[in-house]
Parts: C-alpha cells; structure tokens; sequence
C-alpha cells in the first residue's frame, strides 16, 4: 500500500496542456490499483503556471484519495489559498531548476502568501539542482515553514555528501522531507544505496516516496520507482511509501 506523492496530469480535451491521453486522473487511478496505490498527490506542472484549473477540477473529482501542490505568484490573495485548501491544496512549489531565481520572500509583498501557508499548516516545496540546494534552503527557511525537497534533491554522486549535510543541517531547526522520486533524474551508481543513506542521515520519517508519474523515458514505470527502496528496513519501508506523506498531506482529515 502507497500514496504516490508526485504525479502530474494533463487535459487532453480541456486545452490545459499538452495532448497526452495517457496522463489523465482515470489512467493514473488505474496504476494505483494495479500496483497497490490508494492516494496520489497532483503537482501543478510548471508549464501551466499559475493556471490552476485543471488541477483542482481533477483534485475535487476525487477529495479523499487527492491532494495537490500549487505554483503561485506574490499576487495570490489569501481567500484563494483558503479555498484552494478546502479543495485538497497543501503546499506551493518553486521550480528553480535551470536557474531560475528564488523569489525574496521576505519582502512585504510576500508576507500575506507565508502568513496565510502558515495558518493553513502548507509546507514549501523546492525543486533544484544539488549545487545550488544549500543557499536555497537558506532562504526558504527563514519563513519557518516546513520543507520539501523534490526528487531526492536531483542527487549525483558529486554532490551527494553536501546535498545530505545541508539537509541534516536544517532538519535539526525546523520540519523538511524529501522525496524519494524520479530516480532517472538523479545521477547516481546505487540508487538503493543512495536512499538507503538518506534514510540513516535523515531518519525514514523524513522520506516521501513518489513515482513523478507520467515519465518521459517509456522504459520508466511503477516497479522501477518503487525499486529503489529495496534496501529500506522492513520498518523503514511503510513510512516512505505510506505514513508521512498520509500525515504530512492530511490524508486522514
């Protein structure tokens, strides 16, 4: 049993996004039944932006088995976020890969967006390169909201001791996770090895697995995902795949 913490949707018939007929709410509740999934969380996909309304049409299709991350801007009223947490929203992705910059989100133009995640129980989500993961989490940890880092930080082996250093670094002032996803986007020798560090650096209770479903290589699927946490404890395991993203996401709310 898992609850798949990232996947991305696309509308084939609504003219949000690229044809892909494949991608849709049906076919992703058909991969979670036939592998043993029973909840998924829809990641807004950076190439819509702030465009939310495939995403919370798909999110209110589905209220108990969904959850949602959005991308905003500094012009998002915090009404909006209210109702977009009543829909299943839980937190806001920067997609800073590429290097695109960090917004100042110290500023006062910010501070509504902050305040109103903070009084909703939102967490920040983060999507960068290794090299540039310690000064973004510097920044992003000065709003005191809980963190997560996608995609196993786009781990490589270059990095990886840095990468898992800054993490425990923060991890002892305030809340963050990462996700274990995507694993054809890190550049890594082990991938199990390289997760299982994670875990011992970190603690299991810090790791949230997610598939990063649809996959743009055909050879990617569920089972290839899922393997990577082969060398987790048998204690280990229903923690990634199952208890922290059902806590972290309100799946039992």
């Amino acid at each position: 049993m898992f609850i798949d913490s990232h996947v991305t949707l696309c509308d084939p018939g609504g003219g949000v996004g690229p044809v892909q007929p494949t991608a849709t709410l049906d076919h992703l509740f058909g991969l979670l039944r036939s592998h043993g999934g029973v909840g998924a969380v829809l990641v807004q996909p950076r190439r819509l932006g702030t465009d939310h309304r495939h995403l919370l049409a798909n999110l209110r299709r589905s209220p108990l088995r969904l959850r949602g991350v959005a991308c905003v801007d500094d012009q998002v009223l915090p009404q909006t976020l209210r109702d977009w947490h009543a829909a299943g929203v839980r937190g806001v992705r920067f997609d800073l890969t590429g290097g695109a910059p960090l917004p100042d989100l110290g500023t006062p133009r910010w501070l509504p967006l902050i305040d109103t995640m903070s009084e909703l129980g939102w967490h920040l989500e983060l999507h960068v390169e290794p090299e540039r993961l310690r000064p973004c989490l510097a920044r992003l940890s000065s709003t005191g909201l809980p963190l997560i880092v996608d995609h196993l930080a786009r781990v490589d082996d270059l990095h990886a001791q840095k990468v898992v250093s800054a993490l425990c670094s923060l991890a002892q002032r305030q809340p963050v996770h990462v996700k274990v996803s995507a694993p054809y986007r890190w550049n890594v020798s082990d991938a199990g090895g390289t997760v299982a560090r994670f875990a011992d650096a970190l603690g299991a209770a810090r790791l949230l697995w997610g598939s990063d479903w649809p996959w743009p290589r055909r050879e990617d699927s569920y089972q290839q995902a899922l393997r990577v946490l082969d060398h987790l404890g048998a204690d280990e395991r229903p923690q990634v795949c199952f208890d922290n993203s059902a806590r972290l996401y309100g799946f039992h709310e």
